[in-house]
């Protein structure tokens, strides 16, 4: 396929217009040089008008210079297209769902004392005696009928969701009669299922390790039957929950609530209610770690 192209120098004295034709091939190009009158004029004028500008006479071959000029390829530059402005993104609102078992029911709970920066929005539900899976997906009777976390989800699309689950789960596995190394691989499969439900949402995880509560009599006192089974479960989920922190499948971030509990792991008298639940004090410090860990950001 051809293409042609026409470069005109101007308007030359006594009315010339000095025009180059390039025309150009895939295999060849060639380059015709000619002069083009108009208003024509007598010979002699043109002559003596070419002797004055040192051009050499019409019939005179071309000089080198001019002729290595006119064959150099001619660079044409190419016109800047509008570009049509681009409209800024809005950047998403930022809403915190947080979600739990009973440890997330206080009066008021925990998530409603948080205060984010800017228009930042915080709200959850809490799911009392309910497992992860049924957290997520179909709460029991006890939830008295409410839609669970991954409807709610679909319904408020959140940014981020705050997960807050698994003691029921340790307490429910002992009860059966599982081991330790059962109920922690049944747990940690039922975690990732529900941190990959978020990710569904197009929400970022934080996961909560399960609370201080070694001091709850039921699975602790002088007559539970495997307290020390239920202190390794709950210790070694805590543990993977660090080690998996930002691994493919895990949580991107990990919020620690020891500073609610004492040395042995037992909540804080300041800030409990029966050894399990938290006392207006304790969701009021839990609110305050949590609130500390988003400020931070993911």
């Amino acid at each position: 396929m051809s293409r042609g192209l026409l470069i005109a120098g101007g308007v030359l004295g006594g009315g010339a217009l000095l025009a180059l034709a390039v025309r150009s091939s895939a295999g060849a190009g060639t380059v015709a040089p000619s002069v083009i009158l108009h208003s024509p004029t007598e010979a002699e004028e043109i002559a003596d008008w070419r002797q004055k500008m040192g051009l050499p006479p019409n019939d005179a071959p071309v000089a080198a210079p001019v002729a290595a000029l006119v064959a150099a390829p001619v660079a044409v530059p190419t016109p800047a297209l509008p570009t049509a402005p681009v409209a800024a993104s809005t950047p998403r609102q930022r809403i915190v769902l947080c979600f739990g078992d009973s440890l997330s029911t206080g009066n008021p709970p925990y998530y409603k004392r948080i205060k984010l920066p800017g228009n930042g929005l915080v709200d959850g539900a809490g799911f009392g005696g309910n497992a992860i899976n049924q957290i997520m997906n179909a709460p029991a009777s006890t939830s008295k009928g409410k839609p669970g976390a991954v409807a709610i989800m679909k319904k408020v699309n959140p940014t981020e969701v705050v997960l807050l689950a698994g003691v029921n789960d340790v307490a429910n596995h002992m009860v059966a009669k599982r081991t330790v190394g059962q109920a922690v691989e049944r747990i940690q499969k039922d975690l990732l299922k529900a941190w990959s439900q978020i990710r569904d949402a197009s929400a970022r995880v934080w996961a909560v390790k399960l609370t201080p509560w070694f001091g709850y009599p039921n699975y602790f006192g002088p007559k539970a039957s495997r307290p020390n089974d239920f202190r390794e479960t709950t210790l070694r989920v805590n543990a993977w929950m660090d080690q998996i922190r930002g691994q493919p499948g895990g949580p991107d971030r990990v919020i620690d609530t020891r500073e609610l509990g004492d040395e042995q792991y037992r909540l804080k008298k300041e800030y409990s209610s029966g050894g399990l639940h938290m006392s207006g004090a304790g969701q009021k410090e839990l609110a305050r770690i949590i609130e500390r860990a988003l400020a931070a950001g993911i």
